[in-house]
């Protein structure tokens, strides 16, 4: 096994998982499939909204998860659950939430947030447009869409909101939030609580934090919360949620100490550039944690009609694509129906299709085999004359060894490789073995790759730096 500790997420949601005090029972599957980590959504007092991503109170365990109103304040079963899990070599990672809490928090620190003018239906009061401009008498709005005597201009705390830049009609607002403004003159305080929730964590025991929405609250203020809880805990982590920021968003982040950020494999079609170009750039802030579903886009098993080959590959793909690795509850067994942050109550897992605990548990166990799957490394997008096929190269950061993915894209009909001399791409003076996730690994004698590859199935590839090993 290679050397490097892994990073292996599962993610167990909360609202599936239900009390804290029941959580255990899901440890030893979850080491069993070999995972390292697991990550755990907001568990924290909700606001209004139930959303677990609207926080009221950031000190109080939320009543749903915890044993009794003691436990709500002490949080006893969450720090038996941490210790229960360090027991089996597990490591816990809280999600963080720091550019907004939820609106009913306001009342406790209402100069914390951003204040700007909105535009709110005046029956329901919910906003429908969020205005940057700071003068009343600089704002124009649509007043046949949206008619003074149903909509009134109001100066209030700011919801979070984005811009569909493809239809900017399009406006999602939260709000059941409110942005917390990090500049004077109330930055210290704002500082000061969120260093002392962060120690707070720690103590219980917390190994990491995966940062929500990390590219909305800038890079500096992450630096000085990183910086603090690495003081207090060397070994901690923080994994930057930065799913839909723009490259300035992600530049800004690059100083500020995370040990990783997300990548947006997930979404990749296999063909267009932009996902390897942008691996290659924002690998430059920090090794990246791929997924092949989140409990924010719909399940795989639902989107495939059940592909089982389907979902046992977009996992092993996941797995290549970057260092880190992150897994939802409920993916190993085919299910298809998405999670909700929303919670009015504990769910159930709902119809679930197949039982892939055996391939995940062959794919972590493969990633820890081989340096290139632990590593960030260097991808290189080979262009092929056959469009149904990915020719996707992985070189070692240090040049240690290369790993060649070769994948028929179409999941319905069967497409021809043929690579004239596999040396052309895997070009060390090494051998080069064709590899797989069974543990068989076969030298190659005729580097002549001609074949037929079946409905999404795929070839891997080794090999070596025996200059440097």
């Amino acid at each position: 096994m290679y050397e490097k500790n892994p990073i292996i997420i599962y993610n167990l949601f909360p609202p599936l998982a239900g009390k804290i005090s029941k959580w255990e029972q899901n440890l030893h599957q979850i080491a069993e499939m070999g995972f390292t980590w697991i990550y755990i959504n907001p568990i924290n007092q909700r606001g209004y909204s139930n959303s677990l991503y609207s926080i009221k109170n950031y000190f109080l365990l939320d009543s749903a998860f915890a044993d009794s109103k003691n436990d709500q304040q002490e949080w006893n079963s969450f720090i038996e659950f941490v210790r229960n899990a360090h027991k089996i070599g597990l490591k816990v990672m809280l999600d963080i939430v720091i550019n907004h809490t939820a609106v009913d928090a306001v009342s406790e620190h209402p100069n914390w947030y951003k204040y700007k003018w909105v535009l709110r239906n005046r029956s329901n009061l919910h906003p429908v447009r969020i205005f940057e401009e700071i003068l009343k008498s600089e704002i124009n709005y649509d007043k046949n869409r949206f008619p003074p005597e149903n909509f009134e201009l109001v100066y209030i705390v700011a919801p979070p909101y984005a811009i569909n830049p493809v239809n900017t009609n399009d406006i999602q607002i939260w709000g059941d939030l409110a942005e917390i403004n990090f500049n004077e003159p109330y930055l210290p305080e704002i500082l000061e609580f969120f260093k002392k929730y962060l120690k707070f964590c720690i103590d219980l025991g917390v190994d990491g934090f995966r940062a929500d929405a990390a590219y909305q609250v800038p890079g500096t203020i992450w630096k000085e919360f990183i910086e603090f809880c690495k003081e207090v805990n060397p070994e901690v982590i923080f994994w930057a949620e930065t799913l839909g920021g723009n490259y300035e968003q992600h530049v800004q982040l690059m100083n500020s100490g995370f040990d990783f950020i997300t990548n947006s494999s997930k979404w990749w079609d296999f063909t267009a550039s932009w996902c390897v170009e942008q691996h290659e750039e924002y690998a430059k802030i920090a090794p990246s944690i791929s997924f092949p579903e989140t409990h924010d886009t719909p399940r795989l098993a639902a989107e495939s009609g059940g592909r089982k080959d389907v979902q046992v590959f977009r996992y092993l793909f996941a797995s290549f694509f970057s260092e880190g690795l992150m897994m939802p509850i409920g993916y190993e067994l085919g299910a298809t129906e998405r999670l909700s942050v929303i919670m009015e109550d504990f769910t159930q897992m709902g119809q679930t299709l197949f039982d892939i605990r055996r391939d995940i548990q062959k794919i972590n166990t493969f990633k820890k085999k081989y340096p290139g799957m632990m590593d960030e490394g260097k991808l290189y997008h080979y262009p092929y004359e056959n469009l149904g096929v990915l020719i996707l190269k992985k070189e070692h950061s240090q040049k240690h060894s290369q790993l060649l993915l070769i994948y028929n894209k179409d999941w319905h009909n069967a497409q021809k490789v043929d690579l004239p001399d596999i040396r052309e791409i895997l070009s060390y003076q090494s051998p080069i073995f064709q590899i797989d996730i069974k543990n068989n690994q076969k030298r190659l004698d005729n580097f002549k790759i001609t074949t037929w590859l079946p409905p999404n199935h795929f070839l891997l590839y080794y090999q070596l730096n025996q200059d440097l090993n």
